[in-house]
């Protein structure tokens, strides 16, 4: 009788080592993904309000066009390759210079060149909007 009351403990040791090891803290909680790219692009700002703001906020608008414009800007006739994976800039190929000399001309067109704030940023150039 002795020796089975010795053996208990010594019995039941696998499984109370079993059951320990089994039995651990709950995982937390996944971390939800970062936001995307276009999350991050489209969204109405960087920073919401401060706390307790009651003045405007913008919101950014999703009306976007259902059809490509019809536009015959000079830039979008270059022979560039938005895929290359060293452009060359400039050098042989001078299309990307001229791309972005294109650009540079249809924003500056219409505007003081100095951009002064009495003046401001003209938004009706020739009869169309920028």
């Amino acid at each position: 009788m002795k020796s089975v009351s010795r053996s208990w403990p010594t019995a039941f040791l696998p499984i109370a080592i079993l059951v320990a090891s089994c039995s651990r803290p709950p995982e937390p909680a996944p971390t939800p993904a970062p936001p995307g790219p276009a999350e991050l692009a489209f969204r109405d700002a960087v920073d919401g309000p401060p706390p307790g703001w009651t003045g405007p906020v913008f919101a950014l608008s999703h009306n976007y066009p259902t059809t490509p414009p019809i536009c015959d800007s000079p830039w979008l006739k270059r022979k560039v390759d938005f895929n290359a994976a060293k452009p060359t800039w400039p050098g042989a190929n001078n299309e990307w210079s001229d791309y972005v000399q294109d650009i540079v001309n249809y924003v500056k067109e219409g505007q003081d060149p100095d951009l002064r704030d009495e003046i401001g940023w003209r938004a009706d150039v020739n009869g169309s909007t920028r």
